[in-house]
């Protein structure tokens, strides 16, 4: 994955539901526009959600090649499309300054980790460096650290992918564990896998995700354009 895919990633096109586009005022931020979950506060925000699975298995799929989840479970607002595999937001997007990013009460975040961290050590804060989505600012990139900017009961998802190696990692809250994940990958196998975290964070708590406290493991916390480790959160409402 090249810089330019990282700045289409900072992009971060998140669906909102408004009566129209609305274009920023021209001035020096005008040129930090980004498509943020934001509606406007007259508009009712309509429920979109949407489930699928692929029914069949996908044998020898090409590069750049769709996959078809072919059966829909959940399809609220009718956004998923079984037959091409695409989902398309059935609401419209506003368009705000970056420096003007208001949540009117929605957190989320996500971020990925943009090159491999190479045997790392116990105690070590794992920094997931390209920031994607950061509704609410809660996350900062250069620390690898959320701090809640409300309180309230959020989710946390963090993955992990190792080459050639084995390695344990803590999603933690404060000083304390509230989750562990551990995989291992020898001789040449590579894989990823993921943790899930749901707890009661109160304003200006900090979470982040760090190398096991008493077992470091070894090998490498592998990052490139197949596969990225990453970290994500949201405030439950």
């Amino acid at each position: 994955m090249d810089k330019q895919e990282n700045t289409d990633y900072k992009s971060g096109i998140v669906a909102g539901s408004v009566k129209e586009m609305v274009k920023p005022k021209s001035n020096a931020n005008s040129r930090k526009e980004r498509l943020l979950l934001q509606p406007d506060n007259t508009v009712n925000v309509e429920l979109v959600a949407f489930y699928a699975y692929m029914s069949n298995p996908e044998n020898n799929p090409s590069a750049n090649h769709t996959l078809i989840y072919d059966v829909p479970v959940t399809n609220v607002g009718s956004g998923y499309n079984q037959v091409i595999g695409v989902f398309t937001a059935p609401t419209k997007r506003l368009l705000l300054p970056q420096d003007n990013i208001v949540s009117d009460g929605l957190v989320a975040f996500y971020a990925y980790m943009f090159n491999p961290e190479n045997n790392p050590s116990v105690h070590l804060t794992l920094i997931y460096d390209v920031s994607v989505t950061n509704v609410g600012n809660g996350y900062n990139h250069v620390t690898g650290i959320f701090t809640a900017p409300t309180s309230g009961v959020y989710v946390f998802i963090w993955v992990t992918r190792v080459s050639s190696g084995e390695h344990p990692t803590q999603l933690m809250i404060n000083n304390s564990v509230y989750g562990v994940i551990f995989l291992r990958a020898k001789n040449g196998d590579d894989g990823s896998v993921s943790g899930t975290v749901v707890a009661y964070v109160t304003k200006g708590d900090s979470v982040f995700v760090r190398v096991h406290s008493t077992y470091a493991g070894d090998g490498q916390i592998n990052s490139n354009e197949h596969g990225r480790p990453s970290f994500s959160g949201w405030l439950l409402r």
